[in-house]
């Protein structure tokens, strides 16, 4: 027996540069009867999941599909940093992500998004998105060709801040880099400012001046380092590659100098 792409779902998270490390999907029990059933098979790709339908010797499929039949999956994490890099800002607690191919038109991959009640757990994970493959949606967009379809995340943004300890009376200092669209701003600390990152800095490296640089706007969080972060003191290079925030510290660098 041979068998041909009947569809393909893949994972597309921006965080990751090549392929959505962390999130695996898998069918709910009833799809995977159902596929079984069928003589479908499944199949793991680097991105996501493809199943393959069974075809005879003359390229005729050996099973129909009903306008009422739908495929689900469910997306889970398979570390907890996962929730840390992903917007999920959308989404109330006890719901989810929902991605369907119910009302996208023909030549569009990218699955449409809402919201569903969360369930499902894999290795105690919880489910952090569902994916319903509508086969009414199928029939209808049908071309002849395997049906390739993308469920595409978010990465969570937030506005870096850089803050430097110096011990030295250091002043004309700027951040600059390769990428005209972001900036970073020098804050003005007065005595009202209520920073506590400041405040806990001051107490902790007395007779030191605490210098805070804010970017202008929120950026995604990537495993891709944004490279040529540099620190320059009255127009010189002091550190030629600022490190990037780790996604646990949520945006903050704390640097000596």
């Amino acid at each position: 027996m041979r068998y041909r792409v009947f569809f393909q779902i893949e994972i597309v998270h921006p965080y990751f540069s090549t392929a959505a490390a962390d999130l695996i999907i898998l069918p709910d029990a009833q799809t995977t009867l159902f596929l079984s059933k069928q003589r479908f098979l499944i199949r793991r790709t680097i991105n996501g999941i493809k199943i393959l339908r069974a075809i005879n010797e003359n390229d005729e499929k050996l099973t129909a599909i009903e306008v009422e039949n739908v495929f689900v999956f469910n997306i889970f994490p398979t570390s907890e940093n996962v929730r840390e890099f992903t917007d999920t800002s959308m989404v109330e607690t006890g719901k989810m992500l929902l991605f369907s191919n119910e009302g996208l038109s023909k030549g569009n991959v990218e699955l449409m998004k809402s919201k569903t009640f969360q369930e499902g757990k894999y290795q105690n994970f919880p489910a952090i998105a569902r994916v319903e493959i509508k086969g009414g949606e199928i029939i209808s967009q049908s071309n002849g060709s395997p049906h390739l379809y993308k469920a595409l995340f978010q990465s969570r943004a937030i506005k870096w801040k850089y803050y430097f300890v110096s011990n030295s009376k250091t002043t004309d200092l700027a951040i600059a880099t390769r990428d005209q669209q972001l900036k970073f701003t020098q804050l003005e600390i007065k005595e009202d400012f209520s920073d506590k990152i400041v405040q806990s800095l001051t107490l902790n490296f007395q007779d030191t001046k605490i210098i805070v640089f804010e970017s202008n706007i929120d950026i995604p969080y990537s495993k891709t380092p944004i490279k040529n972060i540099n620190l320059k003191q009255n127009g010189l290079i002091l550190i030629n590659h600022l490190p990037n925030p780790e996604v646990q510290d949520n945006g903050i660098q704390i640097i000596k100098i």
